[in-house]
């Protein structure tokens, strides 16, 4: 008897030992939502695009290194400011491959077609780029952009200055944010980049379930009262840059520059001035009436 039991243990001692191996593999291999969406996303770059952009990194280095001295600044078709030579374009010392990512152009008035569609999908247009983080000889911050057009990449320029820094993040600041709400790590099924640069704001698109999320990057963050690196629903992003933004100012004045803030309504002077003497009125005939109280009480006293 004593020896069965021995032999039984002996069997179970080992079956547990075997299977912990098994339970440890199966949550190594365990990946939410996001996190395969971003390995699916790297796996793409890595494989269709880094050797595209190496290559045109390569050549532009071979031709020119460092900044034109030039000045000059131009345009391209998506609007953003780039630096040029007369000649040859800009190339920079040093370049983040592993930050390069993806970024779809959005609509220019975004809120009022987020506004009649209720969709964000419908506000992301067929153009595309893609932005290197880049550090440049004199050591300012920016980024090498390259358009895409049927998966073959054209360098277009850098853009160089403070308002880049806000579109440079990195995989784990999307899933620290995603992390930060419950539930949507599992639940996210898509993910895409998309900008404005009308309001110098880049977004992770992400869709859960039939409903959208976004995760802002913005250059008017503390001007609009918005986190960056933050989740937040369309319809809040749709109320918040409503609030802040007038895109009928374009609409009726179409060489309308800059992002339009809307305007706060302002007090006329006139009333302004009646209020400022109400008040003062009010302050002096409350001061009376209090000295004249103190006067009949002392009256009282005597």
């Amino acid at each position: 008897m004593k020896k069965t039991l021995f032999t039984l243990c002996i069997i179970c001692f080992f079956a547990t030992y075997e299977a912990k191996p098994a339970v440890n593999a199966a949550a190594a291999d365990y990946e939410s939502g996001i996190d395969q969406l971003i390995e699916n996303k790297n796996k793409e770059k890595n494989t269709r695009y880094l050797p595209q952009i190496q290559s045109i990194l390569s050549g532009l280095r071979s031709k020119k290194a460092g900044y034109s001295q030039s000045g000059q600044t131009s345009q391209n078709r998506e609007g953003v400011q780039l630096q040029v030579d007369n000649e040859l374009p800009i190339v920079s010392s040093v370049y983040d491959l592993s930050g390069a990512y993806q970024v779809y152009a959005l609509k220019t008035l975004l809120v009022t077609n987020l506004k009649e569609t209720g969709s964000f999908a419908d506000a992301i247009t067929d153009k595309v780029q893609w932005r290197i983080p880049i550090r440049t000889l004199q050591n300012e911050s920016g980024l090498a952009i390259m358009t895409e057009e049927d998966g073959n990449l054209r360098f277009s320029g850098t853009s160089v200055g403070e308002s880049t820094a806000i579109w440079k993040f990195t995989d784990e600041d999307i899933r620290n944010a995603v992390m930060e709400v419950d539930g949507l790590s599992d639940a996210v099924d898509s993910m895409k980049i998309a900008s404005s640069y009308l309001y110098r704001t880049t977004f992770v698109w992400l869709t859960a379930e039939d409903r959208e999320y976004l995760i802002p990057f913005s250059y008017f963050a503390d001007c609009i009262n918005i986190e960056n690196g933050k989740v937040y629903t369309l319809s809040e992003i749709i109320k918040i840059f409503d609030k802040y933004f007038d895109e009928q100012q374009m609409i009726d004045s179409p060489g309308y520059g800059g992002a339009p803030f809307r305007q706060q309504p302002i007090i006329p002077v006139r009333l302004a001035v009646i209020i400022v003497l109400s008040s003062f009125t009010g302050i002096v005939g409350l001061v009376f009436y209090i000295k004249k109280g103190d006067k009949k009480i002392a009256g009282k006293q005597v």
